[in-house]
C-alpha cells in the first residue's frame, strides 16, 4: 500500500502518469507468451479483465506439447506502479481446468493432476508475483520478482495479439 501511494505521489509530483503495462488488454488484446511467431502458437495465453478492484487474469498454459495438454486458471491482478502484480493462491489452482487436445478434461480426473500442480506450488502460494514488461525488438519482455526479489530465471518474451490474429495456446519448436 505505501507503494502504491509512493507511487502515486511521485508521478503527481513530476507530471507524469505511470505507465499502464496493460493497455493492450483494455483493448482486446490477449498475452502471448513465448510466441512461436511463424506458427502462431503460444505457450501460454492470458486474457485481462477489468474488474473493480483491479483485473481479473485468466490464462491458459501448456502442460505438455504431446498430447496438448493445457491447464487454465483464472486469478485476480492489479497494477502497482508500473508492474503487473498477483498472489497466487491455492484456491485459484484447485479451481482450475484441463483439457487434453481441446477437450475438457472431467473434473474427477483432472484432480490429481491438479493436485499434483498444486503441491508443485505450495511455496509459491500467499506471494506476491510483479512483473514489469519492457520492448526488446519485435517482442516485449516480462521481468517478475516475487515480493520484491528479483526472478531473473522467470524472464519470459510476449507478444500481444488480436482475437483475429489467430494465435492459439500450444508449443511447436520452431
Amino acid at each position: 500500500m505505501i507503494f502504491e501511494v509512493g507511487a502515486l505521489l511521485l508521478a503527481a509530483l513530476t507530471g507524469q502518469s505511470a505507465p499502464d503495462p496493460l493497455a493492450p488488454a483494455r483493448e482486446g488484446k490477449l498475452q502471448c507468451t513465448a510466441p512461436n511467431v511463424a506458427k502462431k502458437k503460444c505457450l501460454a495465453m492470458s486474457r485481462y479483465s477489468a474488474t473493480p478492484g483491479g483485473y481479473r487474469n485468466t490464462t491458459i498454459v501448456v502442460i505438455s506439447a504431446a498430447p496438448l495438454i493445457t491447464m487454465e486458471l483464472a486469478s485476480d491482478a492489479r497494477i502497482v506502479g508500473d508492474a503487473v502484480c498477483a498472489q497466487l493462491r491455492h484456491e485459484d489452482i484447485l479451481a482450475a481446468t484441463i483439457a487434453v487436445e481441446g477437450q475438457a478434461m472431467p473434473a474427477a480426473d483432472a484432480a490429481p493432476l491438479i493436485d499434483r500442480m498444486a503441491g508443485g506450488m505450495k511455496e509459491m502460494f500467499g506471494k506476491t508475483v510483479c512483473s514489469r514488461f519492457r520492448v526488446e525488438g519485435e517482442a516485449m519482455v516480462s521481468e517478475a520478482e516475487i515480493d520484491g526479489a528479483p526472478q531473473p530465471d522467470m524472464t519470459m518474451k510476449f507478444i500481444w495479439v488480436g482475437p483475429e490474429d489467430g494465435y492459439a495456446v500450444g508449443w511447436e519448436a520452431g
